[in-house]
């Protein structure tokens, strides 16, 4: 089962590693935090940089998530336990987790899907995670190389921005 705990955003990676090192091995079997690829102009060049795909959140796997409540009280640092209203620490739906690994893989990280931008701003997916999700997208910034995809995601609607790669635009 898979489980997210909110951290301070920027401590991630610090949190994974806390987790990594206090909960046993019986009990953890995966902590890591989402990423996406983008592409970024750094000194007029186009980069492919890494980023957060949730900003703030640790995603945990374990089969024993009674032990696992238990063992992360002794993990400082930890924001909150995402449950319902009633304090219960729950799993992600199936949709959720499917999601998650769908676009990252087992490294967990959304790649770049390439684009081409046809007449009207009209985005068509030729590669990549976002093939499937074209009607999905709900906007394009072709300045940042960002296309946002709505999703529903621990009970609210999301928005999650994936980058893009434009190898033509039609005029």
């Amino acid at each position: 089962m898979w489980y997210v705990i909110q951290v301070k955003n920027g401590q991630e990676n610090l949190t994974c590693q806390l987790i990594q090192t206090i909960i046993t091995d019986d009990t953890l079997i995966e902590c890591f935090f989402p990423q996406r690829e983008r592409m970024r102009k750094i000194d007029g060049k186009w980069n492919v940089i890494k980023e957060k795909l949730f900003p703030g959140y640790v995603f945990i796997v374990t089969d024993n998530p009674e032990r696992l409540f238990l063992q992360l009280k002794n993990v400082p640092k930890l924001t909150k336990l995402l449950g319902d209203n009633e304090g219960s620490f729950i799993p992600l739906k199936e949709k959720e987790v499917y999601f998650i690994q769908r676009w990252g893989g087992n490294d967990h990280v959304a790649n770049i899907s390439k684009v081409i931008i046809e007449k009207g701003n009209k985005v068509r997916i030729l590669e990549g995670n976002l093939k499937d999700y074209e009607g999905e997208i709900i906007k394009v910034n072709l300045h940042k190389r960002i296309a946002v995809v709505r999703t529903t995601f621990m009970g609210s609607t999301t928005d999650v921005h994936m980058g893009i790669e434009i190898l033509q635009k039609e005029e």
